[in-house]
């Protein structure tokens, strides 16, 4: 656990590490290692929304990661979770993955997004719209609404 400097959880990855022990669970946890070994390496990560395989969105740095496991979407999800539950600023990566083209133009899933961060990690309401303001203004603008 040494080798990752922004563990803030320790116990819990230890959880996630006991808890997954097998090679679909195994492979999540190698993978969220990764994640976090790439992001102690970029602490000044300015996060981005999307799917695309760059490395400033969550779904990029996770693909970049998973060199040769080959994981499942329900597997990235999974990494997404273990790294969101115990790294420092974890909620960071988290958000900028459940923040999507499709939904950054919708309120109240903004809202609803916005409140899970409050209460999961406990973080200032201002600090998390400020968070949600720069992921949608980096990504220029949300499509139109249908």
């Amino acid at each position: 656990m040494e080798s990752i400097k922004g563990l803030v959880k320790s116990d819990t990855w230890k959880q996630y590490i006991e808890s997954n022990k097998d090679g679909y669970g195994g492979a999540c946890v190698k993978i969220a290692r990764r994640v976090m070994q790439y992001l102690d390496e970029h602490p000044d990560i300015q996060y981005n929304i999307g799917y695309s395989p760059d490395m400033t969105t969550t779904h990029g740095i996770i693909c970049h990661c998973d060199a040769d496991e080959g994981i499942t979407g329900f597997q990235a999800g999974a990494v997404r979770n273990m790294v969101a539950g115990c790294y420092r600023d974890g909620w960071k990566f988290w958000i900028a993955d459940l923040i999507n083209p499709h939904n950054c133009n919708d309120e109240i899933e903004i809202a609803r997004i916005a409140s899970e961060i409050i209460m999961e990690f406990g973080i200032d309401e201002n600090i998390v719209m400020d968070f949600v303001e720069g992921l949608i203004q980096r990504m220029g603008r949300c499509p139109e609404e249908p």
